[in-house]
């Protein structure tokens, strides 16, 4: 859960190449021979499988694994999640795996999850997470167009885009194209997609 982008490699014949998934599509290196480059793929299988740190592969900073949780306990592990910015007061604990995911590669990736807010309230809410084109209106605007609570509609309590830290104490928010661009130093990416959080009860 909460992966940005997904890094892998494949392997065909005597060839090998890196690839990076996103939600925009997908980028796949030049092929390399293995029996010509085999310093290469043992590199870049010790780099994916031991020095990479979790962000380095993907995830999502501004969601961390609850203190004492790991990915290899018998219960689904919880998420302490934010909205991305440094000092952020406002915090959610996951309870359980998602209520729904998505499990496509392209699109919205949506993972809906029952969380409860860290604080003085405590209260049960329901977080959404969604990569959202910004060309349409987010569904947090939508929400605010309703006047008065519909049975059955969920009721908004915060919706807002989920940023990453750039440099000291600058953020911005989370697109494909800002991780293409600071990930890969691909400059070149026009894409609306941008991640959002939406927080209902």
């Amino acid at each position: 859960p909460f992966q940005l982008y997904v890094l892998c490699i494949f392997i065909y014949g005597h060839k090998f190449c890196l690839g990076w998934y996103d939600r925009r599509g997908v980028i796949l290196s030049d092929d390399y021979d293995i029996d010509d480059n085999l310093d290469i793929l043992i590199n870049v299988v010790l780099q994916l499988t031991t020095h990479m740190t979790d962000y380095q592969l993907g995830h999502d900073r501004s969601a961390c694994l609850l203190e004492g949780h790991s990915y290899y306990q018998v219960e689904y592990p919880s998420f302490l999640v934010s909205m991305g910015t440094d000092g952020e007061t406002l915090l959610w604990k996951t309870m359980g795996p998602p209520i729904w995911s998505s499990l496509s590669l392209l699109g919205r990736g949506t993972a809906t999850w029952r969380a409860i807010s860290v604080g003085n309230k405590k209260e049960v809410v329901v977080l959404k997470i969604i990569w959202r084109s910004q060309t349409r209106k987010s569904e947090s605007s939508v929400y605010r167009h309703i006047k008065s609570p519909l049975s059955c509609v969920a009721e908004l309590s915060l919706g807002d885009n989920v940023r990453i830290p750039v440099i000291k104490e600058m953020h911005t928010h989370v697109t494909v194209g800002t991780l293409r661009s600071l990930i890969l130093s691909d400059d070149d990416v026009t894409s609306p997609m941008i991640l959002s959080s939406i927080v209902s009860c």
